[in-house]
């Protein structure tokens, strides 16, 4: 039997700054996902790619972003990534989380930020 690694690219209309009707309407999306190893969300999947950081980060470890990203990883048996906007005491990082089925949580805070849409203004760059 060959090795296969089936990806499930997530693509959906976004309700503006809003976490909670956005995992909502993930969680009627995601229930239609079969058989995939890998489900990939956008950048920002639960607000939308915002320059509002202090309206709508999540604490450092996530938040109920994460929680939600967790029970999604272990009901597909998939690892699921996504990124969202968290703070820390030294300010706010667009944050990508990798969870596996298992429940580990592995994170990358955005490097390289987008400075046409004034990213870098508004968040501070990863240094991994």
């Amino acid at each position: 039997m060959p090795n296969e690694l089936n990806i499930a690219l997530v693509q959906s209309d976004i309700i503006w700054q809003n976490t909670s009707e956005n995992l909502h309407h993930l969680d009627k999306l995601l229930s239609s996902v079969k058989d995939s190893n890998l489900i990939i969300l956008p950048e920002m999947f639960n607000t939308g790619f915002s320059m509002n950081p202090e309206q709508i980060s999540m604490p450092e470890n996530g938040g109920e972003v994460v929680e939600w990203m967790i029970r999604k990883a272990k009901d597909s048996s998939a690892a699921i990534i996504g990124s969202v906007a968290v703070k820390e005491e030294e300010g706010f990082y667009n944050r990508l989380y990798f969870v596996q089925p298992n429940g580990e949580i592995t994170f990358y805070n955005k490097r390289h930020l987008f400075r046409m849409a004034g990213e870098n203004a508004q968040f501070l760059n990863g240094d991994d």
